[in-house]
């Protein structure tokens, strides 16, 4: 089974509006990338916010899903991707972990899913590859639970794992640009929500 955590406790600094808050879709972000994993073979979903946390929580449509605050957010995205393991039911489960500004498209979850589900269970890292660049969701098997709870924000964190477990990535390759979508600027939301429909 698969445990999914949304990572959704930035301060948003270069967007300069909170990226949760930002339409996308039908909805806005955070509610869409809930909608997107509530459809797939994840067993729970997790919800890690920080800055704006009530704001955002208010906005949440659905209540079966786990929000929990992160007080240490300032301190990093590492931080919030370990209260969001720690807040797992299940810690038998693998972990997908998925940031809040990084919309796919629901076929693309879906499939990374289905992929590594279908994969024995060994140690490995599962993520898309579009045009030989690797995107996101990315699922971690939960024998790599103890590394993802080392990890720190000046060695890298996930980043440093996937860098020293090159041999245990399976890539799922894709021809859907969604999988490398990051809006971390105003321009970069403007261009990718006008190329949404295409993807």
């Amino acid at each position: 089974m698969i445990s999914a955590i949304i990572l959704a406790a930035g301060e948003s600094r270069r967007m300069k509006s909170p990226k949760p808050l930002m339409n996308w879709g039908d909805s806005n972000l955070i509610n869409y990338q809930i909608s997107i994993l509530d459809n797939t073979k994840v067993e729970e979903i997790i919800i890690v916010l920080g800055s704006r946390a009530n704001e955002i929580s208010d906005t949440i449509h659905e209540t079966k899903f786990k929000v929990v605050e992160n007080k240490d957010f300032k301190l990093g995205k590492t931080t919030s991707i370990i209260k969001g393991l720690n807040s797992i039911s299940n810690k038998n489960n693998d972990v997908l972990i998925l940031a809040c500004d990084q919309p796919r498209t629901k076929d693309l979850v879906g499939k990374v899913i289905d992929f590594h589900l279908e994969l024995p269970h060994v140690k490995k890292i599962t993520m898309p590859v579009y045009q030989k660049k690797s995107g996101h969701p990315i699922i971690f098997s939960n024998l790599f639970f103890k590394d993802l709870l080392l990890i720190k924000e000046d060695t890298q964190g996930i980043r440093q794992i996937i860098k020293e477990n090159e041999g245990s990535i399976c890539k799922y390759k894709t021809s859907d640009e969604s999988a490398t979508i990051d809006l971390n600027t105003p321009d970069q939301y403007k261009q990718s929500l006008n190329n949404w429909n295409n993807y």
